[in-house]
């Protein structure tokens, strides 16, 4: 057994956050959520013109709650995007009638990995898929970002049950393989503090309870949160509208209220609202005559909402490897020309900022710490040393097509033998023996060519 300094090697990784070791790099995001019922004739009719809103960059998570046709809505959104040449989809997450699907430009799609998805039912006995969420989570830049579409409990008087459904999928939602892996292997640590703190990761994270979604860089929530407006009457919610006084509505936001109050979505934000509440509408009504005019007279409100969570803290707000993730919104609005629905659609745009370590000088600085320090060179000498252990290659199928077996066997009768393979990314080797064009990894932890 080894006695480690940790004290040592955090200081060493506080090392690695200097800002000489660090770049950025800003990406577009756009988020659409929709509730189109089981109604596709308007996506139909506007599929022609959906292209015309892709963003020049970046990726598109698409959150359509209600419809029953989730393969039938991921191959026109894919054709729409002309998928596999300008957009590939990474991945989708459908749970009765709500799907999640997220889209990454080509140019993008070797800086994304570890894609997962899960699915939280809310409905009755926490059982039944007519409410909830479902979420993707996926690593961009080695940075983990999450999208959650939702739908929460209707009626007016349901706020309390809204805040349940959220704080419900919040601390159950959870992924195929635990995040904290993902994050340590994002941190870029050497393979012997992941040798050493590996076994116990698991443990620490069970032990202490927290859910997956907090440990993520950016989170996303988008959907049908169902909030409504408290101390308004029909009348007055429309004269309001129609006269687009928006701030005097939202006084009456539940959302806002119960946020401001602590009590849902902690920690999360909201751009400013500058478009009219987007339910209830009378279906094939254009304009804001259209709002709900039948027996029940429904108040408008902001049902359709899109909330995110950054890596920003009340100490820490610009981009830096302690803060890796900063966003901000150039675009939240309503599509209000859309009448197929009772809903109308809202997309948010956002500019993303991720920062990123420079593999070449990372490597270089621990190789210096490493080469410098007898203490360090000696564990890991013992770490290296294995006992009679036959190790082959053959058999394994690179890029260029050649194969290659890699064999590892252990010979010794009497000692276990440990192994663990670290891949950190991919370089293309020029004839100088430089490496350049480094890749981030793959799906998994592996390189592309090995996934």
């Amino acid at each position: 057994m080894y006695e480690v300094d940790l004290n040592f090697w955090r200081r060493n990784e506080k090392l690695a956050r200097s800002r000489r070791m660090m770049r950025t790099t800003l990406q577009q995001v756009s988020v659409r959520t929709t509730n189109f019922g089981d109604d596709d004739s308007e996506f139909r009719r506007r599929q022609d013109g959906l292209s015309d809103k892709i963003d020049d960059q970046g990726r598109m998570p698409v959150g359509l709650e209600g419809s029953a046709a989730g393969q039938w809505w991921l191959d026109m959104i894919g054709k729409t995007l002309d998928e596999g040449s300008t957009f590939q989809r990474v991945g989708s997450r459908q749970l009765a009638g709500l799907l999640i699907a997220v889209w990454v430009r080509s140019n993008l799609k070797g800086h994304v990995g570890d894609v997962d998805v899960a699915a939280v039912p809310c409905g009755l006995g926490r059982a039944i898929g007519n409410k909830g969420a479902v979420g993707l989570r996926m690593r961009v830049y080695g940075r983990i970002m999450c999208f959650i579409n939702c739908h929460f409990a209707a009626n007016l008087e349901a706020v309390s049950r809204r805040n349940a459904d959220f704080d419900h999928v919040y601390r159950t939602m959870i992924f195929s393989r635990p995040s904290n892996l993902l994050n340590a292997a994002a941190a870029g640590l050497s393979s012997a503090i992941q040798l050493l703190r590996g076994t116990n990761a698991m443990v620490v994270n069970n032990a202490e309870g927290m859910p997956e979604l907090s440990e993520a860089d950016m989170v996303i929530f988008l959907g049908d949160f169902n909030y409504r407006l408290d101390g308004i009457s029909y009348d007055e919610a429309r004269d309001f509208i129609s006269q687009r006084c928006f701030d005097w509505l939202r006084e009456g936001d539940q959302l806002r209220a119960e946020m401001k109050a602590g009590n849902v979505f902690q920690g999360m934000r909201e751009a400013i609202i500058r478009f009219p509440p987007t339910y209830k509408f009378e279906r094939h009504q254009a304009g804001l005559a259209g709002y709900d005019s039948g027996e029940k007279k429904r108040i408008p409100a902001w049902c359709d909402r899109i909330l995110y969570r950054d890596s920003r803290s009340a100490s820490v707000s610009t981009c830096s490897l302690d803060c890796p993730v900063v966003s901000s919104i150039t675009q939240y609005d309503a599509c209000m020309d859309v009448t197929d629905s009772d809903h109308k659609p809202v997309r948010c745009i956002f500019h993303v900022e991720i920062a990123l370590v420079d593999e070449s000088i990372r490597r270089q600085e621990y190789g210096e710490i490493i080469a410098t320090n007898d203490k360090i060179r000696y564990m890991l000498e013992e770490l290296y040393r294995v006992p009679e252990t036959v190790v082959s290659t053959n058999n394994i199928i690179l890029q260029n097509q050649d194969k290659s077996i890699l064999r590892i066997t252990n010979k010794c009768g009497n000692d276990k033998a440990l192994f663990q393979i670290i891949c950190e990314g991919q370089s293309t080797i020029r004839e100088d023996g430089q490496a350049t064009n480094h890749q981030p990894r793959g799906s998994f932890g592996f390189p592309q060519w090995l996934e």
